[in-house]
């Protein structure tokens, strides 16, 4: 189990995303690239329709040019849509390797998640005695104490996570990031469980990766603030 905030595997990842995104998007703006892509087409057509005669021109070329363009868009606004669950999916789980962290290094601190039952608030701090035995060092027992505490301290919905990290940091995020990372998730609710569809461009994923990142900065700023190791650019 490391004990060091991986900061470099998350800001490649986030950033990697949106690259893809840019990839595609330019490709659907460049003219020259998709009147090549729909001249590669002319063949296939003029195959088809070899006993009707028809030509790959003019109205017809204009046609399949727009049908291929708006397919491809199309797709693009799915893919927009999805980076919001994959954004999404990064935070919860940039939380949940957070706290892991701040758990294995501060023990203490994961006390009230270790009870008899879930819902028990009147004993914490406890673990069974085959916990005990099952684990060979006392490192190996904290080490998964802090995964099966992190598992639930990340539960819950948006504001009561974000409230968890700051309380167990010691660290008050900046309200640009909290009303952000709220927005985000929340949207990511309503397209995985409402069928949600937005009709993104370029301009708002760039605004959400920007949060995205924002967030991983204030993490990091967390992480250093509670004497955790962060792997980075600087000691990576």
């Amino acid at each position: 189990m490391h004990k060091d905030f991986d900061y470099l595997k998350w800001y490649a990842m986030i950033s990697y995303t949106f690259d893809d995104y840019s990839v595609l998007y330019q490709y659907i703006e460049d003219d020259k690239a998709h009147d090549t892509h729909i001249e590669k087409y002319r063949d296939a057509y003029e195959n088809e329709h070899y006993d009707l005669g028809l030509k790959f021109i003019g109205t017809i070329k204009k046609y399949h040019k727009g049908i291929s363009r708006s397919m491809i868009r199309n797709s693009l606004l799915s893919f927009s849509n999805q980076i919001i669950v994959i954004y999404s999916t990064y935070i919860e789980n940039i939380i949940k390797e957070y706290l892991t962290i701040i758990f294995i290094n501060h023990p203490k601190r994961m006390t009230e998640y270790l009870k008899i039952k879930k819902d028990d608030d009147k004993v914490v701090g406890y673990i069974s005695f085959n916990k005990v035995i099952e684990n060979d060092s006392k490192e190996s027992l904290i080490n998964s104490l802090a995964e099966k505490s992190s598992v639930i301290a990340s539960k819950g919905d948006v504001e009561s996570l974000l409230k968890r990290f700051m309380r167990l940091s010691n660290y008050k995020l900046s309200d640009e990031s909290y009303n952000g990372i709220v927005k985000l998730i929340k949207l990511r609710n309503k397209i995985v469980h409402e069928f949600h569809r937005e009709n993104f461009g370029i301009t708002e994923v760039k605004e959400y990766t920007k949060i995205t990142l924002d967030f991983l900065e204030e993490v990091k700023l967390a992480a250093h603030k509670n004497n955790l190791k962060v792997h980075d650019y600087v000691n990576a």
